[in-house]
């Protein structure tokens, strides 16, 4: 099968491209042929060896020139993949493609979130979604990617009629053996015992919803005083990003409470989720962020929003599902921080999900999806 992969930010650096990077090298190890199409960007060494790239300026001729290449190229896959739904000229990619008949799946990454609407460059957004999203999914899409029941609902109260291939992006294989103290509890003077509790990833204090976070970790302030859990924030961000984090914790009056640590990178990373006793993932809008899943791959249990696109690790039994609200962050922090048990059976269970989840077995579940839209397009 010759698998096609569009991503307009193909050879850039961030969460979405690693994916279709690790998609793509699991799709080339099962023998398949695999092209991604994308607009320029600095990363391309950071593509998988095998991958053939087809890209163009980021114009709308340039645009023009990869749905040409695609349709009609001596490159056109036998069937693609379209990453991300708030993302300028995905629309015509999935007009074009469907209007040549080459079976194409849309993979949201949480776009569909309302909340992106109600956030930030509003007008756009909305504009956006009422002359582009919602005719895509109702009229130009056939098959969607949603990572859970909650994006696929999303997918439907915005028109999508089609096929819904509900599973979700693979989990990195980690081979590190248990060796606490690691990197993060190095950097916080704790020992291997000690309960650790926290955030880990990108520092965005408003789509990992920091406030409600805070504010959460605020009302269980008394187990901390006690010594019972250590609470912490720890990942990267610009300057912006710290202060602000930092503005949080004072205006709450957590700051010695709420540790800050990072950045932590390579193999030190995965190190820095095993210190975690529990990841702390409130998000209020993603795609089944890389973190869970690598969280997951080393035995990490998480708190998570249904926002987040977790609900196959919360049926699993490796997460815990919890809304954006202080009081019910409150409550499930401190469900979690006195109950040893849980934290061991949901340890054992997100390393069970992951190691059933991994990218082999997402690009087998792609192309599963792949032969329903083939043998549909054929009927």
């Amino acid at each position: 099968m010759r698998i096609g992969h569009y991503y307009a930010d193909l050879l850039g650096d961030g969460g979405c491209p690693s994916n279709v990077r690790f998609l793509s090298q699991a799709q080339l190890k099962r023998g398949h042929d695999v092209i991604g199409f994308g607009f320029d960007g600095p990363h391309g060494s950071l593509l998988p060896d095998g991958l053939e790239v087809v890209t163009a300026a980021r114009t709308p001729f340039g645009l023009r020139s990869l749905i040409r290449q695609m349709i009609h190229g001596p490159q056109r896959p036998d069937v693609m993949t379209v990453w991300g739904a708030l993302i300028l000229g995905n629309e015509l990619v999935m007009r074009a493609a469907r209007r040549s008949y080459l079976p194409t799946m849309l993979s949201p990454q949480g776009h569909l979130d309302p909340f992106l609407y109600s956030h930030g460059r509003r007008w756009s957004k909305r504009t956006y979604k009422r002359v582009a999203l919602r005719p895509e999914l109702a009229r130009w899409t056939s098959d969607l990617h949603a990572q859970s029941p909650y994006e696929a609902k999303l997918a439907a109260e915005l028109g999508f009629t089609g096929r819904s291939h509900l599973f979700p992006l693979g989990t990195p294989t980690v081979t590190l053996q248990s060796s606490r103290p690691g990197p993060l509890r190095i950097a916080l003077g704790l020992d291997r015992d000690a309960l650790l509790i926290g955030f880990f990833g990108r520092f965005d204090p408003v789509q990992k919803r920091f406030d409600a976070l805070v504010d959460g970790l605020s009302r269980c302030r008394v187990l901390a005083e006690r010594g019972e859990v250590t609470f912490v924030i720890a990942g990267k961000g610009d300057s912006r990003q710290m202060r602000q984090t930092r503005r949080l914790i004072e205006r709450h009056q957590m700051s010695g409470l709420i540790k800050m640590a990072g950045p932590f990178e390579g193999e030190d990373k995965f190190r820095a989720l095993q210190d975690l006793d529990v990841l702390l993932h409130p998000s209020r809008y993603e795609g089944l962020p890389r973190v869970i899943r690598e969280a997951a791959a080393v035995g990490t249990p998480s708190v998570v929003s249904l926002q987040a696109n977790a609900e196959l690790l919360v049926r699993a039994g490796g997460a815990l599902l919890s809304e954006v609200a202080p009081q019910s962050l409150g409550r499930v922090i401190t469900r979690v921080v006195r109950d040893a048990d849980w934290r061991r059976d949901a340890s054992r269970a997100a390393k069970r999900w992951a190691g059933q989840n991994d990218w082999d077995a997402c690009a087998a579940n792609f192309e599963v999806a792949f032969e329903e839209s083939i043998s549909a397009s054929a009927a």
